[in-house]
């Protein structure tokens, strides 16, 4: 990331961002993203956020996410289905696998 492009972040960051509402939240999802801002408006399923990695992933030896890189996190409310939330999951992966969506880099699913 460039000098500029991290001046231009940190004017994006929600300094009045709540992530309090969000609920139980699990502890690795703050630990591994800092939330920066959120993505726009609340929808039916969820809210996404604009996130930075604070730490690195690899999968099979191959660097899904670096420490530093921005991301976009998507936050299910409770009442989501699990199964809907896998089967999300699956066509995303499938849209990345083709090369028409970015990667996939971190999943929680309890």
């Amino acid at each position: 990331m460039t000098e500029s492009s991290e001046e231009e972040l940190e004017d994006e960051r929600d300094a009045n961002l709540d992530l309090s509402r969000l609920g139980n939240m699990d502890p690795e999802v703050t630990d591994t993203f800092e939330f920066l801002k959120q993505l726009g408006d609340e929808g039916k399923d969820g809210i996404t956020f604009l996130c930075r990695a604070r730490t690195a992933a690899k999968v099979d030896g191959v660097v899904i996410r670096k420490k530093g890189s921005l991301a976009a996190l998507k936050i299910f409310k409770p009442q989501k289905s699990v199964n809907l939330i896998r089967a999300e999951y699956d066509l995303l992966a499938r849209a990345a696998d083709a090369g028409v969506a970015p990667p996939i880099v971190s999943t929680w699913v309890r």
